[in-house]
């Protein structure tokens, strides 16, 4: 589901430049916190700083299929260049991103990252049918491949996905822009065993 929902951000086109040429989201800081509903629910929560440079994602969800229901908790961290993944337990899993060097090179910005994100969901047939607000701020809404999405300046503020018989939306609860995200948020978990993943490209 977040597959979807990180088309909009370019997540993982997006890792790995210097924080001081790169800038993937137009403000400085600041957090993202979702509600899931549907077949699957729960929470999603998002931190940035130095405008994207580090990230840091938590999700937890219960999935209710054929009479089962399915708990899971999984968190993201991208520092630079740099992804590790995890769940609750087993390893944190750890790969580097060389399309880094091509946004070095370009000194992209985060409008240049909004107007590549618009290209590419053009390209994956969504068109702009409108506008709406989430949290008061105004979105332009897109629709495409059974999903509908509120974009505001490069975020996924809304989401809902229809697929498979299954109907699933997100969205944010609670948004706070350039404020301060502790250190510690951006930390790979201790005393935890890291297995390198092939290279994203």
């Amino acid at each position: 589901m977040r597959t979807i929902f990180s088309i909009i951000i370019l997540a993982a086109l997006t890792q790995g430049v210097t924080a001081q040429d790169f800038q993937k989201y137009p403000f400085k800081s600041g957090m993202i916190e979702y509600k899931t509903e549907g077949q699957a629910s729960g929470t999603r929560v998002m931190y940035w700083d130095k405008y994207g440079f580090n990230e840091y994602a938590a999700e937890k969800s219960v999935t209710k299929m054929l009479g089962m229901t399915i708990e899971s908790s999984s968190y993201e961290l991208s520092l630079g260049s740099t992804s590790y993944s995890w769940e609750d337990e087993g390893p944190v899993y750890k790969s580097e991103n060389p399309v880094a060097d091509y946004f070095i090179e370009k000194e992209t910005t985060s409008k240049d990252l909004q107007e590549a994100s618009i290209e590419m969901l053009k390209g994956l047939g969504f068109e702009k049918t409108g506008k709406g607000e989430v949290l008061g701020k105004k979105c332009d809404v897109w629709e495409g491949i059974g999903s509908k999405i509120w974009v505001w300046k490069g975020f996924s503020l809304k989401s809902e996905i229809s697929m498979l018989g299954m109907t699933i939306s997100e969205t944010a609860v609670k948004i706070e822009t350039n404020s301060r995200v502790p250190a510690s948020v951006f930390k790979v978990p201790a005393n935890r065993e890291i297995v390198k993943e092939t290279e994203l490209y």
